[in-house]
């Protein structure tokens, strides 16, 4: 499947994207919010994974303008985060699913393969 990842900590990021690619999947990452809706539209992702605390937006207000897209109201998007706050935030700003940081390995696969038997 493939996942595009917006997380500013290049560390975290990475080690998703090899997680989930030694697992199968398509992963992108982004760490520009500025470009958001031309990288997915260029890349087409079938899941967004989108940390909440961004270094020029939050997550909410970035999924917020995703899901404002025609194109992208269906993609599923995942929202991490470090802090419960945004959960409760998430669902406000049409979030589909929330994982809490740090996560196991485990959670972060049981999650993006829910979505992936949805596609």
């Amino acid at each position: 499947m493939k996942i595009l990842i917006f997380e500013d900590n290049k560390n975290i990021a990475e080690a998703m994207r090899i997680v989930l690619n030694e697992n199968g999947h398509n992963v992108n990452l982004a760490f520009d919010t500025s470009s958001v809706l031309q990288k997915i539209k260029k890349i087409k992702p079938k899941l967004i994974i989108l940390d909440f605390y961004l270094s020029k937006t939050n997550g909410g207000q970035l999924s917020k303008k995703i899901k404002e897209q025609r194109d992208f109201q269906s993609t599923p998007i995942v929202m991490i985060s470090a802090s419960t706050e945004p959960q409760t935030a998430a669902i406000k700003c049409h979030i589909d699913d929330f994982l809490l940081k740090p996560f196991e390995i485990k959670d972060l696969l049981s999650i993006v393969n829910k979505y992936d038997q949805k596609n």
